[in-house]
């Protein structure tokens, strides 16, 4: 349990509140709760960062803290909590007369030790070679008349989207996922002829969906897996999609596509027109928005709400610097001016549609008073169509309502569309349908139809009224349907690749950084001793104490840092009978972080992103925590960064459930990972992402040597889920963890939680 976060209202106090009542559930014999976080440093609060003016010593500049004092007063009383629990244990055995020994410091392995190096690879099976985006690239070129097609496409989106006098809509449409590539160009000669046939009303873009998450159907998509096989041939899906893409653009038809891997853009990027994003909590994914130079939407979250995609969009309109990959393979440090045509797609959530107008209405509103786009884009298939083909084709129709009645907020849609209509799975040595997804259900070409030609028609319908309307006033103006709107940076860069990318800086390799600060035996030994007892306290094998994350919220300076973590190993040492106590070492931090991201990013606080030295320093204050014999914590926020300190971090979490880059990433890591509940409260994303990272991965990340590669792992079996509540307030209620419990025991899975006593909570 975080017992920060939205668990305590954000509210120092209501940690020690928070932890104690997780305290009385352990007292009582509950043993459902393994862990905590608690938010804390020397001097309780958080303060600003203002140029100029001194930061005081000791005290948060992101998230509120606990004070020393109360720190000490929570781990007393979580200690006490565990002395309770075993002494009515050893009444209940006395009684039954089956007393054992206390086994509260037993160590337990993991199994995987003894395979592979134990503190590094010990979930990376290999890293096989990567061919670089340069060589695909030139083995695939682009064309002029592609290039001048793509540039055209996506003006013709910002201005729709900017609503800059042009009154079509944008129609992205295409199948859920694209296995057959003849199929799919089939079907992309269909679209290209209506397409041209409705140009005055729609600009139609095809969806060319080339990546999945490893919930669809145990398939990761073209890219990742071109032969259907579970193999991960992914160099040769490389190569695939970009000649896809370029032959789907040759016929005259734009394409658009979804990110889920933060470098494959790098191989395809220029050939897209439209880009969409699912993760939209993930700083990773905003941060790839700010340096694409298409227009992106963010999707509102399973839930449904859409303040994590308002965020999104927000975030992703500044400037951003993060560790990528360049077009040669190399890492680097990656500049960006940020993106000011991104925009909210509503795709519905759990509780069901989220496309009203009256949402529509309330969400324009919002993103206007923000200064950003106020236009949306309505998802016709997913939550809003009940995962329903013909649900689509409603969903469609009541938009070209809202269309034809004048209705301006909603810019586009999307259409999840195939030759033939419905879903088939993936079966080993049966025959596939030909031209049926083999992820999410789609409409038919027929049903297609029938929706492109409402939504025209429904275009046309509202023209006629703001002509009549003109009329009326004498106000009449010419049709500006077809009007072209550049994109303000154009003529400062590359037009269709790095518009929006200022520079690529080197970037010191992870190798180096590790020579320069090695690990010691020590060190070592504290790291493999501390993750093979978190393990047994998640796994619930016969080890009883409770495991205490605690520290700042984030460290921006080490000489504080270093006094906090040298207090915290005087206690930690005292209550290690009952508490395994590992200190919290934030070093990464999101853009909407008082608008500073962390040591690692940022170490001079002054927005210069000196991120070499911040690996450094970052490498440097892990190496001196774990000297004193404390064992350190991290969030890992970047799917790189983990590279050049990881070997160092005894426990890790990850705050973007949803996203398939850091499930990928928590598969491979060597040690327990817990994964947050979503920001509205719920866990179902947070469980699945348990579920997806224990299972085997092949991904593109980057090698110790700053090289881009094919990582493969074996999952991760010590993931978990932490409650830090929500929107809605707290969710460590006993109720809420039991329940939780019993849904992860049902799926064999770790059926303990952690609790943030912070954060919502």
């Amino acid at each position: 349990v975080d017992c920060g976060s939205f668990n305590s209202g954000g509210n120092p106090e209501g940690q020690l509140r928070v932890a104690k009542e997780v305290a009385e559930y352990v007292a009582g014999g509950g043993s459902q709760i393994f862990g905590l976080m608690l938010h804390s440093f020397l001097v309780g609060g958080r303060q600003s960062l203002v140029p100029d003016v001194p930061l005081n010593y000791g005290m948060s500049v992101t998230e509120p803290c606990m004070d020393w004092t109360q720190t000490v007063e929570a781990l007393n009383a979580l200690a006490a909590s565990v002395r309770q629990r075993r002494d009515r244990l050893y009444k209940q055995q006395n009684e039954a007369g089956t007393i054992r020994r206390s086994e509260s410091m037993q160590r337990v392995s993991f199994p995987e030790i003894g395979q592979r190096e134990l503190l590094d690879n010990l979930r990376v099976q290999n890293i096989r070679p990567l061919i670089s985006p340069a060589c695909v690239i030139e083995e695939y070129p682009s064309e002029p008349e592609i290039e001048q097609l793509v540039l055209t496409t996506r003006c013709e989106v910002s201005s729709l989207l900017q609503h800059q006098r042009n009154d079509r809509l944008v129609v992205i449409v295409g199948p859920s996922s694209i296995h057959d590539t003849r199929a799919a160009m089939e079907y992309a000669a269909r679209l290209h002829t209506k397409a041209a046939e409705l140009s005055e009303q729609l600009l139609v873009i095809m969806q060319v969906n080339l990546e999945q998450t490893s919930a669809a159907m145990n398939w990761k998509g073209m890219i990742n897996d071109p032969n259907l096989d579970g193999s991960y041939q992914i160099n040769k899906g490389l190569r695939q999609a970009r000649q896809l893409l370029v032959d789907i653009n040759r016929l005259g038809l734009p394409a658009a596509m979804e990110f889920l891997s933060t470098i494959s853009p790098q191989f395809v990027a220029d050939l897209v027109s439209w880009a969409n994003i699912k993760f939209n909590e993930s700083e990773a994914h905003r941060e790839l928005a700010s340096g694409l130079s298409t227009p992106v939407g963010f999707y509102t979250s399973t839930s449904g709400e859409w303040k994590s995609a308002v965020e999104a969009v927000g975030g992703s309109c500044t400037p951003h610097a993060f560790l990528s990959v360049s077009k040669q393979g190399i890492a680097g440090i990656v500049e960006t001016t940020g993106n000011r045509d991104c925009h909210v797609v509503l795709h519905g959530g759990d509780g069901g549609p989220n496309h009203e107008e009256r949402v529509v209405r309330e969400l324009s509103e919002v993103l206007e008073s923000l200064q950003l786009p106020a236009r949306v884009m309505v998802d016709c298939g997913s939550f809003n169509s009940g995962g329903n083909p013909e649900g689509q084709l409603r969903v469609a129709k009541e938009v070209a309502e809202y269309v034809a009645g004048g209705g301006s907020q909603i810019f586009g849609l999307m259409l999840h569309s195939f030759l033939v209509g419905g879903r088939q799975s993936l079966v080993p040595d049966v025959p596939l349908n030909y031209g049926m997804s083999v992820t999410e259900p789609c409409m038919d070409w027929t049903q297609t139809v029938e929706a492109l030609n409402a939504l025209a028609a429904s275009v046309r319908q509202r023209r006629d009224r703001l002509y009549k309307q003109q009329n009326e006033a004498g106000t009449i103006r010419r049709s500006e349907s077809m009007q072209r709107v550049s994109f303000p940076e154009i003529g400062q860069r590359e037009l269709l690749d790095n518009l929006r990318v200022q520079n690529i800086r080197p970037l010191i390799s992870p190798a180096c950084v590790i020579e320069e600060y090695p690990s010691e035996p020590e060190i070592e030994q504290l790291v493999l001793t501390t993750r093979c007892e978190v393990s047994s306290l998640l796994q619930h094998q016969r080890n009883d104490r409770l495991v205490v994350i605690v520290g700042p919220s984030s460290i921006h300076d080490t000489r504080a840092a270093m006094e906090y973590a040298a207090r915290l190993h005087t206690k930690a040492a005292e209550l290690s009978e009952q508490l395994l106590v590992i200190m919290q070492v934030n070093l990464e931090q999101t853009s909407a972080a008082m608008n500073w991201k962390g040591m690692i990013n940022d170490p001079n606080l002054d927005g210069s992103y000196q991120i070499n030295k911040g690996l450094r320093q970052a490498r440097q204050l892990l190496v001196d925590i774990n000297r004193l014999g404390l064992p350190a914590a991290m969030e890992f926020l970047s799917t790189i960064s983990p590279q050049f300190v990881a070997d160092l971090v005894s426990w890790a979490n990850i705050k973007f459930n949803e996203s398939e880059a850091h499930r990928e990433l928590a598969s491979g890591l060597s040690t327990p990972v817990g994964f947050y509940t979503s920001t509205s409260g719920e866990w179902k994303s947070a469980v699945e992402a348990v579920g997806g990272s224990c299972t085997p991965h092949a991904f593109l990340s980057v090698s110790k040597q700053g090289i881009a590669g094919i990582v493969e792992t074996t999952g991760n079996r010590d993931c978990h889920v932490v409650l830090h509540g929500g929107d809605g307030g707290p969710n460590h209620e006993e109720r809420v963890v039991r329940e939780l419990s019993e849904v992860l025991e049902s799926l064999q899975l770790p059926a303990r939680v952690m609790v943030d006593c912070g954060s919502f909570n």
